[in-house]
């Protein structure tokens, strides 16, 4: 069933709704549906009639309708016609016959010009039940190029590592203050230093010191 309808509001008096008939058409898949409520007169409490017809048949009511207003002894005050697609008019019964031809096309017009309703607003669909909802994917970050170490710097066993100490480190031209290959071991150095004054001492010494004690003077 459509959303828009089609009203007519018979008034009976301006004072009060409660004696109105209201008439209320709407769009179905196949025809329409009309529903006549009967306003509270005479003391008998308003009651709803629906049938569903079509197109032909809402004109034919209306001309009969219209016909009956204007034969009425205890007449309604005025006719009210609320389209869809055209401005809402309240209309005189004692005018009904000059505009009973603008009501009929009226009616018609809406009945053949029927406005859709609006879409519904777009909501996301997940495809299975089970499925997470839908994550926008995020930036992978960019590899890093790899280092590449020098040479002293290649994975070693302990004891390879400690004679490449004693060997390189003190020509290693490593820059890095926290490289682990720069010399912090000072036994090589301190091993030259006592070569170097054991030798010096040598050189001080009487050259008869230095005889081998088997030699016999001649």
């Amino acid at each position: 069933m459509s959303e828009s309808v089609l009203n007519i509001r018979l008034i009976r008096t301006p004072e009060s709704k409660k004696e109105d008939d209201v008439i209320r058409i709407t769009k179905l898949d196949e025809g329409f549906q009309l529903t006549f409520r009967y306003g509270f007169s005479n003391y008998i409490k308003p009651t709803l009639r629906t049938i569903e017809c079509d197109a032909p048949t809402i004109l034919q009511w209306l001309r009969i309708t219209i016909d009956m207003l204007q034969h009425d002894d205890d007449p309604f005050a005025s006719f009210q016609l609320d389209a869809q697609m055209l401005p809402s008019v309240l209309i005189m019964v004692s005018r009904l016959g000059r505009a009973y031809d603008i009501i009929i096309d009226a009616v018609e017009f809406q009945l053949n010009n029927w406005p859709e309703d609006p879409m519904p607003a777009l909501v996301p669909m997940q495809l299975y039940a089970d499925s997470p909802p839908f994550q926008p994917q995020q930036p992978q970050p960019q590899p890093q190029p790899l280092q590449h170490p020098s040479p002293l710097h290649d994975d070693k066993t302990k004891n390879e590592e400690y004679e490449n100490l004693i060997r390189e480190c003190t020509r290693c031209e490593c820059t890095d203050t926290d490289c682990k290959y720069q010399c912090t071991d000072t036994r090589l150095e301190e091993q030259e230093k006592e070569d170097e004054e054991f030798t010096n001492y040598l050189a001080k010494l009487p050259e008869q010191s230095l005889a081998s004690p088997t030699e016999t003077p001649a």
